[in-house]
């Protein structure tokens, strides 16, 4: 079996190390003999999404595990750079900012906000989006299951009324997220602050996935519309 995984750093095992993380866990669980994981620290959902649909243009994995992110990170393309620069509220990047970064960071600082108007905005876009790739993955019959890292779908303006049927292939989409999930069990964080997890958490947490997995047969597409 060949698993893509992708996500920011709750999924490329940053502080923990990649062997800590719930993708090498759960590519336990799959027998897993091949895996990929595209995942970035500090990363955006435009980052994962992108990513993501350029890989499955030339390969098509058994497997697809996303764990999304908040919809306030940003990306931009830096023409002096020629590349995409991913940014977010916290300043968590791999790498430091050139001064003309620096410079479009600081302008935008304040829509990096969980309570901006473009958080909001982007939640509502981002669970449109993200329902555009579960209906694609599906077309193309490639199994996944995708979670929220961080809050994505905002309940204020994500209501019930526009809460999609994600043939359970989204783990809790509307009611839970990683993060608090973690601070709520009273998990312990590496870094305080910085919600990464110890072993112990990715350990649980990664049961929780693979019940749900084994629960909806998510690993076998046929199972799921022939059972």
């Amino acid at each position: 079996m060949h698993v893509m995984y992708n996500g920011d750093s709750n999924m490329d095992g940053s502080e923990i190390g990649i062997e800590n993380s719930i993708s090498s866990l759960l590519s336990e669980k799959l027998h897993a003999g091949t895996s990929i994981n595209l995942s970035m620290c500090g990363c955006s959902n435009d980052r994962i999404y992108d990513t993501t649909m350029n890989y499955l243009q030339h390969v098509t994995p058994d497997f697809v595990v996303i764990g999304w992110t908040e919809p306030h990170r940003i990306q931009f393309y830096d023409a002096t750079t020629y590349k995409f620069v991913e940014l977010n509220e916290y300043e968590i990047r791999n790498e430091n900012l050139t001064t003309n970064q620096q410079a479009h960071n600081d302008q935008i600082q304040d829509l990096m906000s969980s309570l901006s108007v473009y958080a909001y905005g982007q939640s509502l876009y981002w669970h449109n989006k993200i329902y555009n790739m579960h209906s694609y993955l599906n077309s193309r019959k490639i199994p996944h299951l995708f979670f929220n890292a961080i809050r994505l779908f905002y309940e204020e303006i994500v209501t019930e009324k526009y809460h999609f049927n994600w043939d359970n292939c989204y783990y809790q989409p509307y009611t839970e997220n990683m993060r608090e999930w973690g601070v709520k069990n009273n998990y312990t964080q590496i870094t305080p602050g910085a919600y990464h997890f110890d072993r112990v958490a990715q350990e649980d947490y990664t049961e929780k996935l693979w019940n749900h997995i084994e629960l909806h047969g998510l690993n076998i597409f046929e199972d799921r519309y022939t059972s």
